[in-house]
């Protein structure tokens, strides 16, 4: 997760080191670990991770995509469309109906990919990040 985003919103943040960003994303990864409502699953192959996905389900039919990421050196090869695919799958075969996310705007690959799978934009929002005084 430290090395997996290179379009994430804390490096657009110019108040941030480019380090905020992997710092921020493998916390996020390890509460995840640690979060009963969260599952952390990930798509291997030679036995590397290639992708992961953060997964909450909820009651009803429906799931939210916490974080997902393409491993660096995996992006460009189609290991997204078939991982978000079989992800997609497998909520089916759960019982999941609807599958939520939020992606960032300037990641344009990621944008076509939940195109091409289908996924319509509902709103946009803007994320802000409060920075505390040293």
């Amino acid at each position: 997760a430290a090395t997996a985003f290179t379009t994430g919103r804390y490096l657009l943040d110019w108040r941030l080191g480019p380090e905020s960003n992997g710092l921020r994303y493998a916390a996020w990864i390890r509460n995840s670990f640690a979060n009963p409502a969260h599952r952390v699953l990930k798509a291997t192959e030679n036995g590397r991770i290639v992708a992961f996905f953060v997964v909450e389900t909820h009651p009803g039919g429906t799931c939210y995509w916490h974080l997902t990421a393409v491993a660096e050196g995996h992006r460009g090869r189609g290991v997204g469309r078939r991982v978000w695919h079989a992800m997609l799958m497998l909520h089916k075969a759960d019982g999941v109906a609807e599958v939520e996310t939020l992606v960032s705007g300037h990641n344009l690959p990621v944008l076509n990919l939940y195109a091409a799978l289908g996924f319509r934009l509902r709103r946009a929002q803007m994320t802000f990040h409060w920075l505390r005084e040293s």
